[in-house]
């Protein structure tokens, strides 16, 4: 499997959000309200030290990108568990011998990465419903290796769910969107330099944040005896126990599904 390797992902999908709008020649995504918006986002419940950030962000975004839609068989409460540990996503990728990037977990609901260039972003969950979660993230990165580092604040949105498919079978899927606050000089040039391998770039960033997690369900879903090994770490001396993954269930009665996540590269 393809590895969906760096997930200093934030970092790159503000370059890729950044080809979404700027080069189909579509101006800034100005929603009158995100309450009132598509994803009707209910910002009184996001926490209040970060909302009025969230709601700037999706209100008046320098930049906007739109995933693909994906669907993936695999275990519902596996794939909620990994939203909220990306650090344990990140561990089993490396296990199966996919590069990644350091992802920490700093406390408080926080997740840090730094990728040792440059590029250095934390970010948290600020909502969750069952059908929609958000990320609040803000850091610096380098739009480009010759570059300096620039702050960038983002908001990422995974709508996810589960539907029948079938008699006796369920898949999941979801659809990430990302909203981006970079200074407007940083995204003429990443346009200038990128061009028109911009949408494609866009489109498959995306899918890779999106199959971070539903390839690892999906794998999980096919190799269940291999799931607690793979998402399991043992506690340090003085650190607090860190929270099994959940038993994974069948999502089909034979689970050598072939219903697996599109690959992410062309």
């Amino acid at each position: 499997m393809k590895s969906h390797g760096n997930w200093v992902l934030w970092t790159s999908l503000v370059t890729l959000a950044l080809c979404t709008s700027s080069a189909l020649g579509r101006g800034p995504r100005t929603d009158a309200s995100p309450e009132q918006g598509p994803t009707r986002l209910p910002l009184r419940q996001i926490p209040a030290d970060v909302r009025e950030s969230v709601r700037q962000i999706l209100q008046h975004p320098t930049l906007f990108g739109h995933g693909p839609s994906e669907s993936f068989g695999g275990d519902p409460e596996l794939y909620r568990w990994l939203l909220d540990h990306p650090d344990r996503a990140m561990i089993a990728w490396r296990r199966l011998g996919a590069p990644c990037t350091e992802i920490t977990n700093v406390g408080a609901g926080y997740f840090a990465s730094n990728d040792g260039r440059g590029d250095e972003v934390r970010w948290r969950s600020v909502f969750e419903n069952g059908t929609l979660r958000v990320w609040f993230a803000e850091g610096r990165v380098r739009p480009a290796p010759l570059l300096p580092s620039v702050p960038v604040r983002a908001v990422i949105l995974m709508r996810h769910g589960k539907r029948p498919d079938g008699p006796d079978r369920t898949v999941l899927y979801h659809q990430a969107d990302i909203y981006v606050q970079v200074d407007s000089k940083t995204a003429a040039l990443v346009v200038k330099m990128l061009g028109p391998s911009l949408p494609r770039l866009a489109e498959e960033g995306l899918r890779q944040i999106e199959m971070f997690y539903s390839a690892l369900v999906w794998y999980c879903d096919q190799h269940p005896e291999r799931t607690q090994k793979l998402l399991t770490v043992g506690s340090k001396a003085g650190a607090e126990e860190s929270e099994p993954p959940p038993a994974t269930s069948p999502s089909t009665p034979d689970r050598r599904d072939r219903n697996g996540p599109t690959p992410p590269m062309r």
